[in-house]
């Protein structure tokens, strides 16, 4: 879903507005799935320990914020970071809601 997002967003001109070159947008891409597969370790342990009503409540809240500052992006930089933290809050969502 998200990196649908993110192909609409270059289709509407994301790679022009934010100076994207060469691989840059390839890496903006790959961030979600580099935080996911770094995270995860640390995700397991967290569900473990936190109540699951807490730990969704407020990774569902943080993912929503990082896609809000997604929108506002207006570098490579701020892109990456923000993929990061996405990745990030994701890896921590499907194993709590299954």
């Amino acid at each position: 879903m998200i990196d649908a997002q993110l192909g609409y967003g270059n289709v509407f001109g994301l790679s022009t507005d934010t100076g994207l070159v060469g691989n840059q947008y390839s890496l903006v891409s790959t961030m979600n799935a580099i935080a996911q597969l770094a995270w995860q370790p640390f995700s397991s342990y967290l569900i473990v320990r936190v109540p699951a009503r807490h730990l969704m409540t407020f990774m569902v809240f943080a993912w929503g914020t990082a896609q809000a500052c997604m929108a506002v992006s207006t570098s490579f930089h701020a892109l990456v970071a923000t993929r990061f933290l996405l990745g990030l809050f994701e890896a921590c969502c499907l194993p709590v809601f299954s």
